[in-house]
């Protein structure tokens, strides 16, 4: 049996108050994008999120990212926090879990 490497994801995620995206942009792009309020509850997300996690935008509206994505240690939330408020964009690596239980790598980006 062959190993195989596991697919990594881009991911953005930005606040509500980032500059908004035209819902045409939006939906073209082929990064997965969730877009959160400043308490990181869901507000909408792009289709390619939709693709990605298997859900809906209008049924994960209102979820906190946890529910979507998996638990976030509490080390990688205080760093993206903590940049997230000095106006900086916070980047990383990290396994996330598609509702399903399927893990994967993601490349994400939060900014406001």
């Amino acid at each position: 049996m062959v190993s195989q490497s596991p697919k990594a994801f881009k991911i953005t995620t930005m606040t509500a108050t980032a500059p908004p995206l035209s819902d045409a942009i939006l939906e073209t792009l082929s990064e997965a994008v969730l877009i959160v309020d400043l308490e990181f509850r869901i507000l909408r997300i792009n289709r390619a999120a939709e693709l990605l996690y298997g859900v809906n935008s209008s049924s994960v509206a209102g979820w906190p990212i946890p529910q979507l994505i998996g638990s976030i240690p509490d080390q990688l939330r205080t760093a993206s926090l903590e940049a997230v408020r000095r106006g900086e964009l916070w980047r990383a690596v990290v396994w996330h879990q598609r509702p399903a239980e399927t893990r994967f790598l993601a490349e994400i980006s939060l900014r406001l």
